[in-house]
């Protein structure tokens, strides 16, 4: 497998996760609907879960929401005290929500596969299973103590 940092700004974006891992921020991961964004989120979660981190989940509803994030989505889980954001298998072109997250201090991390030649052949859930090794080898080097072991 290749080193998932060759993605573009992966190491920010995981150093960015594990600092609110560590500091127990209240994270979410907005998800798509289709089996790479369910894949991915759940793979994202699970591995969460077991740093003994709870995030939160947010889809969309496909009929009343559409596609990807949207401000009103972006807004609710603010509301409920979201400081990171993880989008995975969309948000690269939500620019309209990725703006108002910004203006409200929240971070944003967008893990798509719009750019991921290399892992081309990492199948279904690239997007979280890549951001779950990179999170991983970043609380690795800053030895976090985990609640519950990863292996």
């Amino acid at each position: 497998m290749p080193d998932p940092f060759v993605l573009a700004d992966l190491e920010k974006a995981a150093s960015r996760l594990a600092d609110a891992v560590i500091h127990d921020e209240k994270i979410a991961v907005f998800g798509d609907y289709d089996v790479d964004g369910a894949t991915s989120a759940a793979c994202l979660i699970k591995f969460m879960r077991q740093l003994g981190i709870t995030p939160e989940l947010y889809v969309p509803n496909r009929m009343t929401e559409g596609y990807g994030p949207s401000v009103p989505a972006f807004k609710s889980l603010i509301d409920e005290g979201v400081g990171v954001i993880v989008t995975v298998d969309c948000g690269t072109m939500a620019h309209e929500a990725l703006a108002f997250a910004k203006e409200q201090s929240v971070d944003v991390i967008v893990a798509d596969a719009y750019d991921a030649a290399p892992f081309q052949n990492v199948a279904v859930l690239h997007e979280g299973f890549v951001a779950c090794i990179a999170l991983r080898q970043v609380l690795l080097k800053v030895e976090y103590e985990t609640r519950q072991r990863v292996r």
